[in-house]
């Protein structure tokens, strides 16, 4: 088992089972005609993050999907002032921070949002974080806040220009609302 890739095996014929590991974000990937220990056909299902592969670039950032390996870096970016226009409370631990990530990566799984992670693109600095929230709906919302020490270089409004102008035309989006602090930008 891996964060990058998930794989399962069930019989053919449990149709409620395929119908959830679909539902799940899983694909059939192989399917038997009953060879195994059971004589039954089965079919192995994959499951990877919708946006695994996913990079989206301006002349100075890459954004990409947040992984479980990025949580060092954003505990150690988030500092009170930096939330104190927020809507959630800072972690009080790296492995808070680590299972409050893992419940974004489900929700980029499920594909009802996307969570990026901001860096220079030359170095790889972490900068800090985006985000598009309720894909699918009328209007889903981009977020975003950047690190106080890469505050006022226009960062912010580089990487929510790069992620409004990706995501509008492969999500059909006419409109966006985005909540943000001024000095985020």
């Amino acid at each position: 088992m891996s964060p990058q890739r998930l794989e399962l095996w069930t019989f053919q014929r449990n149709s409620n089972a395929r119908v959830f590991y679909e539902t799940q974000g899983f694909r059939p990937v192989e399917y038997t005609d009953g060879r195994n220990e059971e004589n039954e056909p089965d079919v192995k299902y994959e499951w990877k993050p919708v946006y695994s592969d996913m990079v989206i670039s301006t002349p100075r950032l890459e954004l990409r999907p947040l992984t479980p390996e990025d949580a060092a870096e954003i505990f150690a970016a988030i500092t009170p002032e930096l939330t104190r226009f927020m809507a959630w409370e800072p972690p009080e631990s790296p492995a808070a921070m680590a299972g409050s990530q893992s419940y974004q990566i489900s929700a980029m799984a499920a594909g009802s949002d996307l969570h990026l992670v901001i860096r220079l693109k030359d170095c790889g600095e972490f900068l800090g974080r985006a985000g598009l929230h309720a894909i699918g709906s009328a209007e889903p919302e981009l977020s975003i806040w950047i690190k106080e020490t890469a505050q006022s270089r226009g960062y912010g409004s580089e990487a929510i220009k790069a992620l409004a102008a990706w995501a509008a035309p492969r999500f059909a989006i006419a409109n966006f609302i985005w909540p943000v602090a001024e000095e985020n930008l």
